[in-house]
C-alpha cells in the first residue's frame, strides 16, 4: 500500500506538469487572439452609445434615447397604476 502512495504523487506531479490553461495554448491558425477577445468581454453601455452616435448620428441616437425613455415611462406607468404624466 505504501508502494502506491509516491506512484500516485508522481502521476499527479506529472499530470499537473502537462496541463495548459487556454492563454499557454497555441491557437490552431498560428496568431493569438487578444485577451479580451479570449475573456469574451462584453460592451459597455457608454461605448454600445458612443458607437451608436458615431454610427447614426447626434440627431438619431438622442431621438432612440428619447423613445426608450417614453417607453420605459409607459411601462412603469402600466405597472404602478399611475395616470399618464407627459413631459413636453
Amino acid at each position: 500500500m505504501k508502494s502506491y502512495i509516491p506512484l500516485a504523487v508522481f502521476g499527479l506531479l506529472v499530470c499537473t506538469a502537462h496541463a495548459q490553461t487556454p492563454t499557454d495554448m497555441p491557437s490552431p491558425n498560428g496568431t493569438s487572439l487578444p485577451l479580451d477577445a479570449m475573456r469574451h468581454r462584453q460592451p459597455t453601455q457608454s461605448n454600445v452609445d458612443q458607437l451608436t452616435q458615431q454610427r447614426l448620428g447626434e440627431a438619431r441616437a438622442a431621438e432612440r434615447a428619447r423613445r426608450q425613455t417614453d417607453e420605459v415611462e409607459r411601462l412603469y406607468q402600466k405597472l404602478t397604476g399611475s395616470p399618464s404624466s407627459r413631459r413636453d
